[in-house]
């Protein structure tokens, strides 16, 4: 089901990941795209220290990026215990912010999705990561979890 490695030969389809229902259906869509189509998927969910003021100690850093670590790998399980066995699905929670993140993730992709974020500091993410990427970036709106939008 999940597989922490790529697959040679396989094009990517990157989806960028954050706990809104936009995000999930992004997931949903680029797994669905990858079981139809012999693609791999990269799940990127960004931990970005910088916006956690919270955090004082690096030991708390490193105890917050193992439970993002690990909630990410929970939510892609319970997302895609359906889907065949040979997609290949890695998944990174990179310490960036997070279009560094899906920027860097996204060379040599065929594509990156993300849901349209809700928040003011990332709501441009998409017109932006059409800045930086060569490849189709699809947005799911919130609301909206059956169309993706092309950037």
């Amino acid at each position: 089901m999940t597989s922490h490695t790529e697959v040679a030969g396989r094009e990517r389809i990157v989806v960028g990941l954050d706990n809104s229902p936009a995000g999930a259906a992004a997931l949903q869509w680029a797994l669905q795209e990858a079981s139809q189509s012999d693609a791999s998927v990269t799940v990127v969910s960004a931990f970005d220290p910088s916006t956690r003021v919270d955090l004082t100690a690096s030991s708390d850093v490193e105890t917050e990026v193992s439970e993002h670590q690990r909630r990410v790998l929970d939510w892609v399980a319970r997302s895609s215990p359906s889907l065949p066995a040979d997609i290949a699905i890695r998944v990174t929670t990179p310490r960036s912010t997070v279009l560094s993140a899906l920027a860097n993730a996204a060379k040599g992709a065929r594509c990156v999705v993300v849901g349209q974020p809700q928040d003011a500091r990332h709501h441009e993410l998409p017109t932006k990561l059409a800045g930086y990427c060569l490849c189709p970036i699809f947005v799911f709106e919130a609301g909206d979890a059956a169309h993706p939008v092309r950037v």
